[in-house]
């Protein structure tokens, strides 16, 4: 299953992200008879892999019809197969993809999710397929094919197309299809993966929930799995509210630079005073306030000691730019990004969806002022992040 490029891959020894095992590779049924010098990293499952046996696998899954990829090991004292879905974030990482693999794989995932929805339509004898009504004057009909569907034909004349707000033509199937395999991969922002005929580039234009619930079609039952799922994913991201560990109840924290925050509900049943830890979630030790850590054994942040830590990279359309840290927090609000390193050097970030410059750190309107989208910036590539901007929302 190895491809040109792959025998190359390696982890790094130094990742604090990754959890490596000294155990053989679960994916690989005939390791080296020799023993293999390469590092395995444990998946989420609790499963050894190396790059190349991972990337062959998921690629084989792609090429077999299958865009969610389930790990084939066995599990431990059975001959049942262990089955745990792993994202494609995951799978992304711990398959050290190159970015013409990430190419290949998302393009992939878009055109199956797209295809195996789009299938219902195609049920014969079905009553309930969603149709649109040719007599809606709220929506814009076209007569091109499904943007969408990489199967659909000019000549299914029955079915209506109907026009997105970008432009790009869907029908209700393609449609949810493709929405609802965004939110099985943990996104809950609905942007529109159809090429534009122009720049051959992804469109990425963000529908509302709105528009999506009108032109899916959706179901009352799908709209709960939406609005159930979407709800979830964004309070998830924010990470605004965690379960006090003392009373298990959620509270919020009103200083984002203070690690060290009081729980009133405790205060109240306890009559005493009762601080935790935002950062380690255990009862408060040492002075405060403080931004970077309690006194717990243990108490570190994570994400800054990722961002101290990964690899570097480069962009091979951008002219100059070389070793840049491959992951960045966003300065507006402190997500983290990774960028796919095709086309500029610039990102929006998914959490604020502010533009910024992965190089240099400065929002794109500021960035360019003295530098272009495919040239290295003014100020070269900014250091490693040492702290992580806190989101001030108006």
């Amino acid at each position: 299953m190895s491809r040109p490029g792959q025998d190359d891959k390696r982890y790094d020894r130094r990742d604090t992200t990754l959890k490596f095992v000294t155990r053989p590779d679960d994916l690989d049924p005939m390791p080296p008879e020799e023993g293999d010098q390469g590092l395995r990293a444990e998946m989420s499952c609790g499963h050894a892999v190396t790059p190349q046996s991972l990337t062959g696998w998921c690629r084989s899954l792609l090429d077999q019809g299958q865009y969610k990829f389930k790990c084939p090991a066995l599990q431990d004292g059975t001959l049942q197969q262990c089955g745990a879905l792993w994202s494609y974030q995951e799978v992304r990482r711990l398959a050290v993809l190159t970015a013409e693999e990430m190419q290949h794989f998302e393009e992939n995932m878009a055109r199956l999710a797209a295809a195996e929805y789009c299938d219902f339509k195609t049920c014969p004898g079905c009553q309930d397929e969603k149709r649109y009504d040719p007599r809606d004057t709220t929506m814009s009909f076209v007569d091109r094919p499904d943007d969408l569907d990489p199967l659909s034909s000019e000549d299914e004349e029955e079915c209506l197309r109907a026009e997105m707000s970008c432009g790009h033509a869907v029908t209700p199937q393609s449609l949810t299809g493709w929405c609802r395999s965004l939110l099985d991969q943990g996104q809950y922002k609905f942007r529109c993966p159809a090429i534009n005929e122009d720049t051959q580039e992804k469109c990425g234009a963000i529908w509302s929930y709105r528009e999506v619930r009108r032109l899916a079609d959706l179901s009352a039952e799908e709209m709960e799995y939406f609005e159930e799922n979407i709800a979830r994913m964004a309070a998830a991201e924010y990470q605004e509210f965690k379960a006090c560990p003392g009373c298990k109840t959620y509270v919020e924290r009103k200083n984002l630079t203070n690690l060290c925050v009081r729980c009133l509900v405790c205060a109240a049943d306890k009559k005493k005073e009762f601080q935790f830890c935002w950062q380690c979630l255990k009862p408060w030790k040492g002075p405060a306030p403080r931004s970077d850590c309690c006194d717990n054994d243990g108490c570190i942040n994570h994400d800054l000691e990722l961002l101290r830590t990964c690899k570097t990279t480069s962009f091979p359309q951008v002219r100059g730019v070389h070793a840049c840290p491959s992951i960045r927090a966003c300065p507006t609000c402190g997500q983290k990004v990774e960028h796919d390193k095709t086309g500029c050097k610039n990102i929006i970030c998914p959490r604020c969806q502010v533009e910024f410059c992965f190089v240099c750190l400065k929002l794109t309107p500021e960035c360019l002022k003295t530098s272009s989208y495919f040239i290295s910036c003014s100020d070269g590539v900014a250091p490693r992040q040492t702290a992580i901007p806190v989101w001030r929302r108006k």
